[in-house]
């Protein structure tokens, strides 16, 4: 069965992979947008995605500080499929390979290291809040208080 799901976000000027990407013209770097892709599919869901790679994904144009940006998410059993867009106008699209617990497990175990769950700050690992909303703002500095 496929569920679908429409969320939206936006990161903030001061988030801070910014300044080096790129310096004087920032854009969101498309891990962030991954990132909050995968928050998006936690706050949905109730849980965290649990991802074994990416089966695809295109960046088709650029998100800018401070811009909206729209998420359609489609779920199944085996794969997350998803749309970013800006109005119209698509910013990047993909899909994640779902991986089911066992499959999750070992491969955190192959790789000997424990994952960090997307409702995680992705550099310090730290738990986000559990009731954030369906519009999220991606955080202003790497460390929560």
């Amino acid at each position: 069965m496929t569920e679908r799901h429409l969320a939206a976000f936006t990161v903030p000027a001061s988030h801070p992979s910014l300044p080096g990407h790129f310096p004087g013209s920032p854009v969101v770097p498309g891990v962030v947008v991954l990132d909050l892709v995968l928050r998006a599919a936690a706050e949905w869901r109730g849980h965290e995605a649990r991802v074994s790679g990416l089966k695809q994904v295109k960046f088709l144009a650029p998100l800018l500080p401070e811009e909206r940006a729209e998420v359609a998410l489609e779920a199944s059993d085996a794969a997350l499929g998803f749309r970013v867009s800006r109005g119209e106008q698509v910013i990047a699209q993909g899909t994640f390979v779902v991986a089911s617990d066992s499959a999750a497990r070992g491969a955190s175990d192959a790789a000997g290291a424990a994952a960090v769950p997307p409702s995680a700050d992705a550099s310090t690992g730290a738990a986000a809040p559990a009731s954030a909303p369906a519009t999220t703002r991606a955080p202003d500095s790497p460390h929560r208080s």
